[in-house]
């Protein structure tokens, strides 16, 4: 048996896609959480920050996964903008939801833990076998696009990446919409 698209040296099993998206998810809500539910930052340092904050985790992420492990053959820059663009859209969206209000965070999280980690199709890749309706939100919900789109660098020529940007980006676009949004309304009137 000769794989049309062998997995790297580092990832026997093929599960470095989902363990990416799965080990940056926490970790992006509560620092969305964080930089929007703090409202002493001005509005372009919390946008600001959610940038920094995906650049950097995704710097960690390819230190481990592909410098340590070597578990990443595809092309560098497909890699990097599905997964700096994964950070953003679920750290903008929570951070937009954690300037409506803290408990909103919650809804995030609910969506992306409950819905989009399972419409993934997990670490084996098992999407296909899914009810239609986890299949139907795989392209729509930010962990679940992310992993189709690393799975799209690394095994199929970056086919698919573009979409999952696209999905992303929008997630990207409205959680910080709605955080300037917030901050805008939230500001003071220095009319007087």
């Amino acid at each position: 048996v000769r794989a049309l698209a062998p997995f790297a040296s580092g990832d026997s099993a093929g599960v470095v896609p989902f363990l990416v998206v799965l080990s940056l998810l926490v970790p992006s809500l509560i620092a969305g959480a964080l930089i929007g539910s703090a409202s002493a930052l001005r509005r372009s340092v919390g946008v600001a920050a959610l940038v920094g904050f995906s650049i950097l985790a995704y710097l960690l992420d390819w230190l481990i996964a592909d410098r340590w492990l070597g578990a990443i053959t595809g092309s560098s820059s497909g890699y990097a903008g599905v997964v700096v663009l994964y950070v953003l859209a679920v750290s903008a969206t929570a951070a937009g939801l954690a300037a409506w209000g803290r408990p909103l965070v919650a809804i995030a999280g609910a969506l992306f833990l409950g819905l989009a980690v399972p419409a993934t199709g997990g670490p084996a890749a098992l999407g296909y076998f899914l009810p239609a309706f986890f299949q139907h939100l795989q392209l729509l919900l930010p962990p679940s696009a992310a992993v189709y789109g690393i799975r799209a660098d690394e095994w199929f020529d970056g086919v698919g990446v573009p979409t999952a940007c696209l999905t992303l980006g929008a997630w990207s676009v409205a959680g910080t919409v709605a955080l300037l949004a917030k901050r805008r309304t939230a500001r003071p009137s220095t009319k007087g």
